[in-house]
């Protein structure tokens, strides 16, 4: 007679950070012991997950020792989920290279933070730096004020008629 063996699985670690971050989100201040049961893990793969998105993942997660849960310290902070192949990969770093182009333009900043954010969440291969260099074309700037009001109409679906 034959045993028939039953092999426990896991869900994945990202699914269960995906679930942690959502139940955070959510307001439900989860707890090591809550979410152990609902994975039906041990306590302690939570403690390790939890440890791994707050130093590998830079996830504000706190434990609020009265709601006995954690919370997120910034509000709707979300799991990165994208996954990119080499190509996509090096395409990013080549395009920033090209957005270098549009230093002094409004939102320059805002757009060159969220590309480098970006980039140091990627494996480290090579680097457009190295094969290519991007000589920008010649370009005015625009003044901020004017790119506030053209962005602020757009927001709200309004038309413009714009002179040069």
């Amino acid at each position: 007679m034959q045993k028939e063996l039953r092999v426990k699985t896991s869900r994945p670690p990202i699914e269960r950070m995906q679930r942690i971050t959502a139940e955070i989100n959510a307001g439900r201040y989860p707890n090591c012991n809550g979410l152990a049961k609902m994975f039906e893990v041990h306590a302690k793969t939570i403690q390790r997950d939890i440890e791994y998105m707050k130093v590998q993942l830079s996830a504000p997660i706190e434990y609020n020792k009265v709601k006995r849960g954690y919370f997120f310290s910034r509000p709707n902070w979300f799991l990165p989920t994208v996954f990119l192949s080499d190509a996509e990969t090096f395409a990013m770093t080549i395009a920033e290279k090209i957005l270098d182009q549009y230093i002094g333009m409004p939102a320059y900043n805002d757009v060159k933070n969220a590309f480098s954010k970006l980039l140091a969440k990627l494996p480290k291969t090579l680097t457009s730096e190295s094969l290519y260099s991007f000589e920008p074309p010649p370009s005015s700037t625009v003044d901020e004020r004017v790119f506030g009001l053209v962005q602020k109409s757009a927001k709200a679906h309004k038309k413009m008629q714009i002179q040069y």
